[in-house]
C-alpha cells in the first residue's frame, strides 16, 4: 500500500478538540471530551472558530488553517491533518473535500518531478480510521498523474467521484466516473465528452452529464 504523506494527525490544541493525536492506524485513546456547542455555535462544534470552513455537516467540519487541511467531528477530541492545501511536492494536496455525518472524503494528490498518484480518502473523523482508500483513475500509463474533480459522500461512507488522469509518456487522457460502496468499486461512465464538475447526488441517485445527456446510477 502506498504511504500516505497526508494522513497524519495534527499536534494542535483547537477549541472543542483535545490533546494531540495519533495515526489513524492508532486507537485514539482517551482524551478530554468535547463541551457542549454554545448557541450560535454549530458551524464550529469542533476546530477553531477562525479556521475557513471547506465542508460540514451538522455534526462535522473540514477546514483549513495555515495552508493546512484538517477535520474534526463533535463527540471527538481531536482535529485530524489531512494535508496540504497547495502543494503536492513532498507531501501531499487534498482538493476537493466533503464531509457527510461524521465522515470526510477527499482527493489525495502526491507527486514528484514527472509522475503522481491520486487516492479518494473516506475518513472517520471521530477515530482517524481510513475507511476506503481507492484509486482516482485506472492507470493512465507511465509518468502520469491524476485528479479528482467532483466528490460525493453519504454518511454511511458510500462515495462516487470524477476521477481525470493524463500520461506525459504516451499523451493518454482519460476521464472516468468510478463509485464506491458496499458492493464494491466500480466504473460507471469514462470519455472526454464527462464533465467533470457535474456529479451530483440527491438521496441514493448519483447523477453526471455526459455530453448534453444527464446519466444516472444509485448508491448502496
Amino acid at each position: 500500500m502506498r504511504k500516505r504523506l497526508g494522513i497524519v494527525i495534527a499536534v494542535a490544541s483547537v477549541l472543542g478538540c483535545g490533546a494531540a493525536a495519533a495515526l489513524p492506524s492508532q486507537r485514539a485513546g482517551a482524551a478530554a471530551a468535547l463541551p457542549a456547542p454554545r448557541a450560535g455555535a454549530a458551524r464550529t462544534l469542533c476546530g477553531p472558530i477562525g479556521a475557513h470552513t471547506l465542508a460540514a455537516s451538522a455534526v462535522a467540519r473540514a477546514y483549513s488553517a495555515a495552508g493546512v487541511v484538517y477535520g474534526c467531528a463533535a463527540g471527538g477530541a481531536r482535529s485530524y491533518r489531512l494535508g496540504q492545501q497547495t502543494t503536492c511536492i513532498m507531501s501531499a494536496r487534498v482538493a476537493p473535500v466533503t464531509v457527510a455525518g461524521r465522515l470526510a472524503a477527499y482527493g489525495l494528490e502526491q507527486c514528484g518531478v514527472d509522475t503522481g498518484f491520486t487516492e479518494v480518502v473516506v475518513l472517520r473523523l471521530t477515530d482517524g480510521t481510513v475507511l476506503h482508500e481507492p484509486a482516482a483513475t485506472s492507470p493512465a500509463g507511465p509518468e502520469s498523474y491524476q485528479s479528482v474533480d467532483s466528490l460525493v459522500l453519504r454518511p454511511d461512507g458510500a462515495v462516487a467521484w470524477i476521477g481525470t488522469g493524463s500520461s506525459l509518456g504516451t499523451g493518454a487522457r482519460l476521464t472516468e466516473v468510478r463509485r464506491l460502496d458496499r458492493r464494491g468499486e466500480a466504473l460507471l461512465d469514462a470519455g472526454s465528452a464527462v464533465r467533470t464538475r457535474s456529479l451530483r447526488l440527491r438521496g441514493s441517485q448519483l447523477s453526471w452529464l455526459h455530453g448534453a445527456a444527464r446519466r444516472t446510477a444509485t448508491l448502496r
